[in-house]
């Protein structure tokens, strides 16, 4: 069910990222992984999250998400207490309350989804600010 890939970062030492994808009738119906430091630690937890998903009732729970968007969005302002810059909690709390991914829910948020909230957003914008939007969700 899952498979590790090794990876070279930047400073020339590896990390191992553990996948797991699920799919039922050619669809992906879950999708997760994990990068570690060392190969061992990367085994033990997909055989540990392969046993979870297995479980009777494990794919129905990690596929179970917090709402949508704009929840997640919420809770992220909520559990920062106020640690971010004041320009990622606006540009958040903007999303939240603006624009139509917010009220996506998070287990049918697709890539198109993203990519026509940036074409929604460079209307009238610059690409730098596209990014930074981007930026600052990709955090939640």
């Amino acid at each position: 069910m899952g498979s590790i890939v090794e990876r070279k970062r930047k400073d020339g030492t590896v990390s191992y990222r553990a996948q797991i994808l699920i799919k039922s009738k050619g669809r992906i119906v879950h999708q997760e992984s994990s990068s570690f430091d060392r190969l061992t630690t990367a085994k033990a937890w997909l055989k540990r999250r392969d046993k979870e998903l297995e479980a009777p009732g494990g794919l129905d729970a990690a596929r179970r998400k917090s709402g949508s968007v704009g929840d997640v969005i919420d809770d992220y302002l909520k559990s920062t207490g106020g640690d971010i810059g004041r320009t990622k909690a606006q540009v958040l709390r903007k999303i939240r309350e603006e624009f139509a991914i917010s009220d996506i829910p998070c287990d049918e948020l697709r890539p198109r989804d993203i990519t026509d909230f940036a074409r929604t957003l460079s209307k009238g914008r610059s690409a730098s600010t596209v990014q930074n939007y981007l930026s600052h969700l990709s955090a939640v």
